[in-house]
């Protein structure tokens, strides 16, 4: 069985239109869980769907965990709470490689009509043409996120990591790799590029299945989930937590000497953005979880940041 994870904040329209074609996935035996991350209003399902509500915000990657812990699934596929992906794409996703993180193309879409549409079941998806597809990321040095614009001729190939808006897993790997790392905060970035460096480390791979896409609805930010101080070497999204998440992962998986002369040239440049991480960095938990991955590697970190900045 497949375990579709939804998480969700403050995005009710959308979901009810992402949990709507879900529902005619006839052709594969699966259950939908959505996990709220403390949405200001109350969030709705369909008969039939879990919902997990969060009293407060845990954020995305403590969310995705809890919607795990409960998925009775064999093979999970995490989900936003806005996109629009099709069966026949599910399929391809769960025929590639069972060894690896799985994930797809994302056409972007702007206008929320035709994502309307597309759920509604009223607009057929070849009809839609997206000038913007995303086909896998990767990372600079600092760690910055930089998305593959180019498709490669394969059918499914390696990328240094997919996003998490259609990522699947099967929950043997996902509980060997330990899950999302849980000390990434808020609604920023990181979640899904830190998964995948362990999922490197250990000795696996990503994958971009690349007939398979999955359609994003990209809308104007939420106010509250961006953070003001806009750090563009950092985060593409400027969300808040996305500086710390960036800092956390590079600690954790790139070699030292790289992370101290980030660390100084980042206080230098952006003292308003390292003012949010806390004032001792890095804390005594995070060197613990360095020194217990650093313990399962079978790849050097050297060789980590290659692959994670090689497109």
């Amino acid at each position: 069985m497949i375990s579709f994870i939804v998480t969700t904040k403050d995005d009710q329209d959308n979901l009810t239109l992402t949990l709507k074609q879900l529902a005619r996935f006839t052709d594969i035996e699966h259950e939908v869980i959505v996990v709220d991350d403390f949405s200001t209003s109350p969030v709705f399902v369909p008969e039939g769907v879990t919902l997990l509500t969060n009293t407060v915000w845990v954020g995305q990657a403590v969310a995705r965990n809890q919607g795990a812990a409960v998925a009775k699934g064999d093979t999970l596929i995490f989900l936003d709470g806005h996109i629009y992906v099709t069966q026949d794409a599910i399929k391809l996703l769960l025929a590639a490689p069972e060894d690896s993180i799985r994930g797809c193309p994302t056409p972007l879409i702007y206008d929320n009509k035709i994502f309307e549409a597309l759920c509604n079941n009223e607009l057929d998806v070849a009809s839609v043409k997206c000038d913007d597809i995303v086909y896998g990321w990767t990372l600079t040095a600092e760690p910055a996120a930089i998305p593959i614009l180019v498709r490669k001729a394969e059918a499914v190939y390696d990328v240094p990591y997919v996003p998490c808006c259609c990522m699947t897993i099967t929950k043997k790997l996902f509980d060997e790799l330990g899950g999302f790392d849980s000390g990434m905060i808020k609604y920023g970035s990181g979640s899904d590029s830190e998964i995948a460096m362990r999922c490197w480390s250990y000795g696996y791979s990503v994958k971009l299945v690349a007939d398979a896409p999955c359609y994003h609805y990209t809308a104007p930010r939420i106010p509250h989930s961006v953070d003001p101080l806009v750090n563009p070497r950092i985060d593409i999204n400027c969300r808040d937590g996305a500086f710390y998440n960036a800092m956390r992962s590079m600690h954790i998986h790139f070699p030292d000497a790289l992370c101290k002369n980030v660390v100084k040239a980042m206080k230098k440049d952006f003292p308003n953005s390292w003012s949010k991480v806390p004032p001792v960095f890095p804390p005594v938990g995070l060197l613990t979880r360095k020194n217990e991955i650093d313990a399962k590697r079978v790849i050097t970190k050297e060789a980590l940041l290659a692959r994670m900045t090689t497109p």
